[in-house]
């Protein structure tokens, strides 16, 4: 979601929910964007926010590959869910009782908008657009969680 494809200063926001698994263990236990820059849109699970020029919410991307076990399972118990960056308290994402979210997850989503353009790289969308993203994290934390984020102009 931005609110402009030019203005640097405008607001964006990603957030995304997703399955750790077959990932190639490259995933976090963050449902609820993976590291990933404004270029690029493939986000795992926890949410960004951009404005005014600025990250305000983000996430700290992967850690160290070189780690014992990093890459070597993506079981609920595999070693390198107790990296910091990996798990879910190192997200920005909610957790519950200081447990990692479930690997085994896959939270349903819904997502929408006014469908309106920006018609030239000068102008602006109606006054009327938005957008938003819901999911249902409660495969991931084995409870009733629902995240979302909108916006509008």
């Amino acid at each position: 979601m931005r609110g402009s494809w030019t203005n640097t200063n405008a607001i964006y926001a990603a957030i995304k929910a997703g399955s750790p698994e077959g990932k190639q263990t490259h995933s976090n236990l963050d449902a609820g964007p993976s590291c990933r820059s404004r270029s690029r849109a493939d986000f795992s699970g926890d949410f960004v926010v951009e404005a005014l020029g600025q990250r305000w919410f983000g996430e700290l991307c992967q850690d160290q590959y070189l780690a014992p076990g990093y890459f070597a399972s993506e079981a609920q118990n595999a070693q390198r869910w107790t990296y910091y960056r990996c798990s879910t308290a190192g997200q920005n994402v909610i957790q519950l009782g200081g447990a990692n979210q479930l690997v085994g997850m896959l939270p349903p989503t819904n997502f929408g908008s006014t469908n309106d353009v920006q018609t030239s790289l000068n102008s602006m969308v109606p006054s009327s657009s938005a957008v938003y993203f819901t999911t249902d994290l409660t495969s991931a934390y084995g409870s009733n969680i629902q995240r979302g984020a909108s916006l509008s102009r």
